[in-house]
């Protein structure tokens, strides 16, 4: 929706919260690119709260390991869906939707130890190259991220370290 707002002055007065109007017209057709950053994908739900909270449409399920009917997908070590397909589509989806250039600007994964994450990285860098094949103007690449970092969500956790390279806390 805030793309759609962005990219061509519609604004869907349903996410409206409280009245406040978040969007202002001048927005409109000022993008240079659009700059995703895609992890994972994710299962979503219906959530019975939606009937009250008009913009809450559903909810999905951070950690899929603790889901019997997810729990057998590739996930990393904070139990989240690996796709690279997803980051193919929503490449391709926003193109054909938008039609602006993409830098991307984070993919990555997190894990303790480092058994998945080339594989991860490799897998979605060829969904980059499919979706260029296809026709997609992607700018750049930028893994997230180098070191390992703060997450807010997940300060310093263990399974939390995204970096390509890990720093040694105990230090």
């Amino acid at each position: 929706y805030f793309l759609d707002a962005v990219t061509r002055g519609d604004f869907n007065q349903s996410l409206m919260v409280d009245g406040i109007i978040v969007f202002k017209p001048e927005w409109a057709n000022k993008l240079d690119f659009i700059a995703p950053q895609y992890y994972r994908s994710a299962d979503v739900y219906v959530d019975v709260r939606s009937n009250i909270i008009p913009w809450l449409a559903g909810m999905f399920a951070v950690d899929i390991r603790t889901d019997e009917t997810l729990s057998e997908k590739l996930h990393n070590d904070l139990g989240w869906t690996i796709y690279p397909g997803g980051f193919y589509h929503l490449l391709k989806r926003f193109h054909d939707r938008y039609n602006l250039p993409f830098l991307i600007t984070e993919n990555g994964m997190c894990e303790r130890h480092d058994r998945n994450r080339a594989s991860y990285t490799i897998s979605h860098l060829q969904q980059v190259l499919r979706a260029i094949n296809d026709g997609v103007n992607v700018l750049g690449y930028i893994y997230w991220s180098i070191v390992d970092n703060h997450e807010w969500a997940f300060g310093y956790k263990p399974d939390a370290r995204f970096g390509l390279f890990t720093i040694d806390r105990s230090a």
